[in-house]
């Protein structure tokens, strides 16, 4: 009985590891800018203290996985996505960045739910943004599920600042290759067909000319 219950214990983490691995990143689809990494040579979380700021610059960007932190500005739309995935592409999560901004911006000292990705390798997942304003430079501590002290005990923290330094705090980050932190580019607006150009003109001409021959009043 003990070896049936080990052995289905044993199928049904390997069957749930193959689901995780399987869930393709937002990445692989649309275009992407990386505007920063968390890099797991260093212990200590984010070295900069920028809180995700679309203006905010730190260190110099060489390559995706380079081995020191960086943040680089980039221009925000309506509408735009943030991926934080981890430098493995074990990990990662989705959400407009208007709403991240929106909990970070809030210093509310929230430390239960008050995020939710819209996607990630697990799924729509309750997070916590956990951002308390002034004097508390290693927020915005951001987590990958549930509160922020679930998070901390269940090494699931995926973005703090200023260098900040806890084992059980940066667990997830040096135990996967860092974290890199991706935005959305606009879609370029779609050019109109030559065909529907010309028949704009064409239409465009016919007004003209009907309204020259239109008799004046007498």
């Amino acid at each position: 009985m003990k070896v049936a219950t080990f052995l289905l214990a044993a199928l049904s983490a390997a069957w749930s590891g193959a689901a995780h691995a399987s869930v393709a990143s937002p990445l692989q689809t649309g275009s992407w800018y990386q505007v920063g990494r968390m890099a797991d040579s260093d212990l200590g979380m984010f070295d900069g203290n920028g809180e995700l700021m679309w203006n905010y610059t730190f260190g110099t960007y060489s390559s995706e996985n380079q081995s020191d932190d960086f943040w680089r500005p980039f221009d925000v739309w309506s509408g735009m996505d943030i991926v934080f995935i981890t430098g493995n592409g074990n990990i990662w999560t989705v959400v407009d960045y208007a709403s991240l901004r929106s909990a970070i911006d809030a210093t509310a000292s929230e430390f239960g739910h008050n995020l939710t990705w819209s996607a990630s390798t697990s799924g729509s997942l309750e997070a916590n943004v956990l951002s308390r304003g002034s004097g508390n430079a290693e927020d915005p501590w951001i987590s990958y599920y549930g509160g922020h002290s679930s998070a901390v005990s269940g090494n699931g923290l995926l973005w703090g600042e200023n260098d900040w330094y806890r084992a059980s705090h940066a667990q997830l980050k040096n135990s996967n290759g860092g974290v890199n932190v991706w935005v959305s580019l606009q879609p370029a607006a779609v050019p109109l067909p030559a065909s529907v150009v010309l028949l704009g003109s064409a239409l465009a001409g016919m007004a003209v000319a009907r309204r020259r021959k239109k008799p004046g009043p007498k």
